[in-house]
């Protein structure tokens, strides 16, 4: 029988590896389109255009090196608070983004795209082919 903290100790190991594979899909996407990424790093406008490119190619490294930890259950800590720390960055970057009314379109594979009505005042978003099936044919009650 499982003690309440060995269910516990389950639970923290699940939230560890669900983030570390989050974070390995996004990372692996990005460092492999790298390109793409640079040019949605420069889409927000908060960094100098300069700066903008190594850092959207350097992110993705730390992103993988995060996940690594985070999988392996080497520098747990380290590793979350430097997740923890893009998560925000990127939170306060779409913010930021929203506030001054850019609108980020990112390339799909890399992340979600979206089309701005023309009053501004709706957004339409879409993150991939296979979630726009599935959701269309929840609505329907299809098949995908």
């Amino acid at each position: 029988m499982l003690s309440s903290g060995d269910v516990g100790d389950i639970a923290v190991t699940s939230v560890r590896l669900l983030l570390a594979a989050v974070f390995l899909m996004a990372g692996w996407t990005k460092a492999r389109e790298g390109g793409s990424f640079v040019d949605t790093v420069q889409g927000f406008r908060i960094l100098p255009v300069r700066l903008a490119g190594p850092f959207a190619r350097g992110l993705p490294f730390v992103e993988l090196a995060a996940t690594v930890a985070l999988f392996a259950g080497v520098l747990i800590q380290p590793a979350a608070l430097a997740i923890l720390a893009m998560l925000l960055a990127f939170g306060l970057a779409s913010v930021s983004a929203m506030w001054r009314k850019i609108n980020v379109i990112a390339p799909a594979s890399v992340c979600c795209t979206g089309n701005q009505s023309a009053s501004g005042r709706s957004v339409e978003i879409s993150c991939s082919r296979s979630w726009r099936s599935l959701s269309s044919a929840s609505s329907t009650g299809g098949s995908p």
